[in-house]
């Protein structure tokens, strides 16, 4: 924490070290692994990303919880490595009061991506995801 109490800005997933919790892109994403949790402020009009390396074709679990004052939303992907999402899954403008967004998939060839932003009006969403 800083001296105000807040996240340290690697730990925000805004950069500023290695121990930032998501990547500006696909190449600095961080790798994470089952039984990971990891936990980071959601990007505003920009995207973080969070690589999983899952043996292919290996179910998992991705449970994304954000919370934030009412209103406030979360739109994500779970990528292939190569580009693309998998299988359509897509979650787009979902209000985080509705709910944690579930990612029921499975581990891709070269690893897997989720992709996320805070949808706008931008409110702060404050999330965690834990790979099950």
């Amino acid at each position: 924490l800083d001296r105000s109490g807040q996240p340290e800005l690697a730990q925000r997933g805004l950069g500023g070290g290695p121990k930032a919790a998501i990547g500006d892109n696909m190449h600095d994403a961080p790798v994470y692994h089952r039984g990971a949790t990891f936990a980071f402020t959601a990007p505003c009009r920009a995207t973080g990303y969070a690589k999983f390396d899952i043996p292919t074709d290996e179910p998992v679990k991705i449970i994304i919880t954000g919370t934030g004052p009412e209103g406030a939303g979360l739109g994500t992907s779970y990528l292939r490595a190569t580009g693309g999402a998998v299988d359509g899954q897509m979650k787009g403008d979902l209000e985080v009061a509705s709910g944690p967004i579930v990612f029921d998939v499975t581990g891709q060839e070269g690893g897997s991506f989720l992709q996320i932003t805070e949808t706008v009006p931008c409110k702060g969403v404050e999330v965690s995801v834990t790979v099950e």
